[in-house]
């Protein structure tokens, strides 16, 4: 598989020379080459992409407007408006988008007229934090505006770009110390007809629970009130992180009152595993009422230091039917991954319904 960082490699640095130079023949494209490849090997993507654009702002023409004409010439085509994928096939525009980025902010004008271009062959969704932060009303109004755009890319922008807590940018501080500045986009867009913008809706709703958990809940409840097709999905989306912790209102939200339910089994085969092997948790519930149960485990995670953290699992949901028994089972396999150590020693298991732990097992893990 390719690593994000191989996007940007000697090929790419030497197929940017040639297109710049083509649109600008007082280019050094041999002093571009030389001066990113003695580099690269040694950086990682982000410091790859850093490097490019500044030996790019190093070698065109001073005037920036000027700059991003010969910028806006190389551009490939649109990305099709009816899928969101290829992202990566131009990676050069990433390279584009860090110029804007770092290089634009005092041209505040051409920089937002660039963003609609760069945002329909890739994302503007990090060039435009900088401007957000810098001036939030003005910036945020034109985002407002560009959320009736025809183009499905330009309109996910509005709410990707101005999330709290996009992942791989830096926090927007704006939004998270005052997150109404961003209603107007999200009510905008909570209709939208693509999924892919709803998702972000959801995303960054998801993102602002973090800091204001009761005010995404309070949006919603709104929402709610009077829904469009989409709501919700959106509001389940909006709640995962708050659902995993087991919050009573998000719960509540979407259905979920605390549950009354009979746990007549709950426990993990074998008592004793290997690293590598898995475990399988069988479950047997009954009620005496009718109910919509989320039912999901967490699985205490033993540390270097001997201390254990949970990390919660979706199993499933269902409704139970009075004198019903259900019988759930799960394989949990405790194979290495890339992403998470395993170390030796009794693992907690929790049975979580409707954000309740109602019992506990464990089991073993050896080396």
């Amino acid at each position: 598989m390719t690593k994000f960082k191989d996007y940007f490699d000697e090929a790419l640095t030497r197929r940017t020379a040639a297109s710049v130079r083509e649109a600008y023949t007082g280019f050094d494209a041999e002093g571009f080459t030389t001066a990113v490849t003695a580099e690269l090997d040694a950086l990682e993507m982000t410091d790859r992409i850093a490097l490019m654009a500044a030996e790019l702002h190093a070698r065109l023409p001073t005037d920036y407007p000027a700059a991003l004409d010969i910028l806006r010439a190389i551009m490939p085509p649109e990305l099709p408006t009816d899928t969101t994928e290829g992202v990566l096939e131009s990676p050069e525009m990433w390279v584009i988008a860090h110029f804007v980025q770092v290089y634009g902010r005092e041209h505040y004008a051409e920089s937002m007229a660039m963003m609609r271009p760069i945002t329909k062959r890739f994302s503007a969704e990090f060039a435009i934090r900088p401007y957000i932060e810098q001036q939030p009303q003005r910036t945020l109004a034109t985002l407002l505006e560009w959320t009736t755009d025809p183009n499905v890319h330009v309109r996910r922008l509005t709410s990707e770009g101005t999330r709290p807590r996009l992942p791989w940018a830096s926090r927007l501080q704006v939004v998270i110390d005052e997150p109404g500045l961003t209603r107007p986009i999200l009510d905008a867009l909570r209709a939208d007809p693509e999924q892919y913008v709803r998702r972000s809706v959801a995303n960054h709703l998801n993102d602002l629970t973090k800091d204001h958990p009761d005010y995404v809940l309070d949006l919603l409840r709104t929402w709610n009130t009077d829904p469009s097709p989409p709501t919700g999905w959106i509001t389940k989306h909006a709640l995962r992180t708050m659902v995993k912790a087991g919050h009573p209102d998000a719960l509540a939200l979407l259905g979920f009152e605390p549950p009354r339910v009979e746990v007549v089994q709950f426990h993990a085969e074998p008592e004793t595993i290997r690293i590598g092997e898995s475990v399988t948790l069988s479950a047997k519930l009954t009620a005496d009422i009718e109910q919509a149960l989320m039912i999901d485990y967490a699985v205490h995670h033993v540390r270097a230091n001997g201390s254990a953290r949970p990390k919660v699992f979706k199993l499933t949901e269902k409704t139970i039917r009075p004198g019903e028994r259900l019988h759930i089972t799960k394989t949990h396999s405790m194979r290495r991954v890339t992403i998470r150590t395993y170390y030796p020693g009794e693992h907690r298991i929790d049975l979580q319904i409707n954000g309740k732990v109602v019992a506990t097992t464990v089991f073993t893990l050896e080396a």
